[in-house]
């Protein structure tokens, strides 16, 4: 039963996540004063603002409760989805345009601009196997092949980040704090990310966010090894009760917790904005786009999953170094699907219009 849940809440999670994807890109395209960063940043905020409640919450609840979970605790969370859903229905239509000209929801009329680009029908008339080959198509661009191991880092990296480092280097009754910590660092990294990427032109702003990213992950990777090698071998969990013995060690486990939430956030925030900077500023493009970036994203997931110690095989240790090597060659091949190069990015004049050129 459980496993079949985790399934359905996957299928839904996909859906969800494309949709999420597709509407975010078309806002930041109908904007004309704020990019892609910044709606981004503005998503990123609220969905890690939820996740600091819930680990400061964690940390009252297993402070005064050794049980892990109530139906209560499950029913409030039903509550809040189904809330969600229903709060859905109320988002506007945004002004996109269809194949024909006109704006989404209504039929064309005489007073619609005529200079517009025509792109393939993206309604459900279309076979699966054509949507397929799409889908091949935009996966095989050489852009899709350089970003994959980006895509595939910011979810190969989280198990163990969160389950096998975060689980075993602190007790239950700090992990929900550090988890607030961790999730506060994304927060600020997501509103960073916008002011890096919208503030200057889109190759500068992709390296400068890259250089970030790069020079703390390898602060936070050197840190997590030497917590990894020297203190959680066969070791008593770090915890509040043990911080005269090994205050130490839990600085340097915060603080290599906090890196991690802090650079995974600017990955993440680079990629949904790249995928608007690169992908044409059509419809189904773009969901392609974001689609390709969630399947390899939840692949990484399922295989960190699937190494994570002890029973796999594999130590942490191991996990630890797979980890940090595909964030290397996610860097490297970030680099090898940069913007191209401009004097200045141009400056939409109506809503209809681009808001970030492609680059493709």
């Amino acid at each position: 039963l459980v496993v079949a849940g985790g399934a359905a809440n996957g299928v839904g999670a996909a859906l969800l996540w494309t949709a999420q994807g597709r509407y975010l890109l078309d806002a930041a395209a109908s904007d004309s004063k704020r990019g892609a960063g910044a709606h981004f940043a503005v998503f990123w905020a609220l969905f890690n603002a939820s996740a600091v409640f819930g680990g400061i919450a964690t940390f009252f609840y297993f402070s005064n409760s050794s049980s892990s979970g109530n139906a209560a605790l499950f029913a409030g969370f039903t509550a809040l989805i189904l809330l969600g859903a229903t709060l859905t229905a109320g988002l506007p239509n945004l002004a996109t345009t269809d194949n024909d000209g006109a704006p989404n929801g209504r039929e064309r009329t005489a007073t619609d601009p005529v200079e517009v680009v025509v792109v393939e029908d993206s309604s459900w008339s279309q076979s699966v196997g054509a949507e397929c080959r799409a889908m091949v198509r935009t996966a095989t661009t050489r852009k899709a092949v350089a970003l994959a191991p980006l895509f595939w880092y910011t979810g190969f990296s989280q198990p163990y980040k969160l389950n096998g480092f975060g689980d075993r280097a602190f007790r239950e009754r700090i992990v929900g704090l550090e988890l607030a910590g961790f999730y506060a660092a994304q927060v600020a990294a997501g509103l960073a990310a916008a002011e890096i990427l919208e503030s200057t032109t889109k190759r500068r702003g992709a390296v400068q966010t890259l250089r970030l990213f790069a020079a703390l992950s390898v602060v936070s990777y050197v840190l997590g090894f030497g917590v990894e090698g020297v203190s959680l071998p066969g070791a008593t969990k770090l915890s509040i009760e043990s911080l005269h013995p090994t205050g130490a060690r839990i600085a340097v486990a915060t603080a290599a917790f906090a890196l991690w939430g802090f650079a995974d956030s600017l990955a993440q925030a680079y990629c949904y904005w790249l995928i608007d900077a690169l992908w044409d500023q059509t419809g189904p493009e773009r969901a392609r786009a974001v689609a390709l970036y969630k399947f390899v994203q939840s692949a990484g997931w399922s295989v960190g999953f699937a190494i994570l110690p002890p029973e796999r095989g594999c130590s942490y240790l191991a996990q630890l170094a797979f980890v940090a090597g595909s964030c290397a060659v996610g860097v490297f091949g970030a680099l090898l699907a940069l913007p191209a190069k401009q004097l200045r990015d141009p400056v939409p004049v109506t809503t209809a219009s681009p808001l970030l050129a492609s680059a493709a």
